[in-house]
C-alpha cells in the first residue's frame, strides 16, 4: 500500500514543472497498448473472413470503419482533455475500449464488427491526448526527451499491434486476441486510477467554442494545413499498403497465414529505433 501511495500524487502536475519519470513510464506504456488497438485486426483480416465467411470487401470495411473512428475521435473527443480533466475523458474512453474490443471478439456477423471497430478508433485517441498532456507539463529542458519518447512508444504500439496481431493472433485466434487486448485496457485503467493525478482543465468556454478554436488556430498558422495534408498523404499510402497485405500473403503463390504479415511487420522496429 505504501508503493501504491508513493505512485500516486495527490497535488496534481504543475505546467512545466516536471513529471516523475515512473509517471513517464506508465503512460509510454500506456500509449503503445492504446494505439495498438487500432492495427491488431490488419493482420488477421484474412481469417476473420474465412471463420464469418464474409467478402474481402467486407473485411476491409474493418479497417476502414476503425481509420474513420479515430479521425472522428481526433475532432471530437481529443479537445475535451482541454476542457475536462484529461485523467477523467481518458478513464471513460478506456472503459468504452473495453467494451468495443470485447464486442469485436464475441461478435458473430460483419456489421458487428464494423460497429465495434468504430468505437475502437473512436475512443483509442486517448493516445493523441497523452503527448500535449506531456509537453504541457514536462520541464522546459526535457520536453523535446519526454514527448520524445511517448511518441516512442507510440510507434512500438503500431509495431506491437500489427506484428503481434499477427503472430498471437495465428497462435490462439483473433477472437482471443481482442480480449487480450481488452484484458490489457483494463490494466491501463487501473494504471491510470493508481498512477494519474487529476490534471485540471484550463480552457474557460464551452465545447462548441473549443471546437470553434481550431479554426482560429489554422487561420493563424496555416502551415498547419500544409503538414495536415502531407499527413494524410503519407498515411494513406500507409493503410493502402497494410489493409490489403493480409489478403496478398493468403494468396498464390504465397499462402500465408497472419503470422507472416506480423513478420513483415517487425520491418517498422527500425522506425521506433530511429
Amino acid at each position: 500500500m505504501k508503493n501504491l501511495k508513493n505512485l500516486t500524487n495527490s497535488e496534481g502536475l504543475k505546467i512545466d514543472q516536471g513529471i516523475p519519470r515512473h509517471l513517464l513510464a506508465i503512460i509510454t506504456v500506456m500509449a503503445a497498448l492504446t494505439v495498438a488497438n487500432l492495427h491488431y485486426n490488419v493482420p488477421l483480416l484474412d481469417s476473420i473472413c474465412s471463420d464469418l465467411s464474409i467478402s474481402t470487401t467486407d473485411g476491409n470495411l474493418i479497417t476502414v470503419c476503425t481509420q474513420t473512428g479515430y479521425a472522428f475521435g481526433l475532432l471530437f473527443i481529443v479537445c475535451l482533455g482541454d476542457l475536462f480533466d484529461a485523467r477523467r475523458v481518458i478513464l471513460v474512453n478506456f472503459l468504452v475500449l473495453i467494451a468495443s474490443l470485447t464486442m469485436f471478439a464475441t461478435g458473430q456477423s460483419a456489421p458487428v464488427l464494423w460497429v465495434a471497430s468504430v468505437l475502437t478508433g473512436l475512443t483509442s485517441v486517448a493516445v493523441q491526448m497523452y503527448i500535449p498532456m506531456v509537453s504541457k507539463y514536462s520541464a522546459p529542458k526535457d520536453k523535446s526527451r519526454d514527448v520524445g519518447l511517448i511518441v516512442s512508444g507510440v510507434l512500438i504500439g503500431v509495431l506491437w499491434g500489427r506484428a503481434g496481431g499477427g503472430l498471437f493472433g495465428a497462435l490462439v485466434g483473433w477472437r482471443w486476441l481482442y480480449l487480450g487486448a481488452a484484458a490489457l485496457m483494463a490494466l491501463c485503467c487501473v494504471l491510470l486510477v493508481v498512477a494519474m493525478p487529476p490534471l485540471e482543465s484550463d480552457f474557460k468556454g464551452s465545447y462548441l467554442g473549443l471546437l470553434r478554436s481550431l479554426f482560429g488556430i489554422v487561420r493563424r498558422h496555416p502551415e498547419i494545413t500544409v503538414r495536415s495534408v502531407r499527413s494524410v498523404l503519407c498515411f494513406a499510402s500507409f493503410n493502402a499498403l497494410w489493409a490489403c497485405m493480409a489478403f496478398h500473403l493468403a494468396a498464390p503463390p504465397f499462402y500465408a497465414g497472419s503470422e507472416m504479415v506480423g513478420v513483415l511487420g517487425l520491418c517498422g522496429i527500425a522506425t521506433a529505433l530511429a
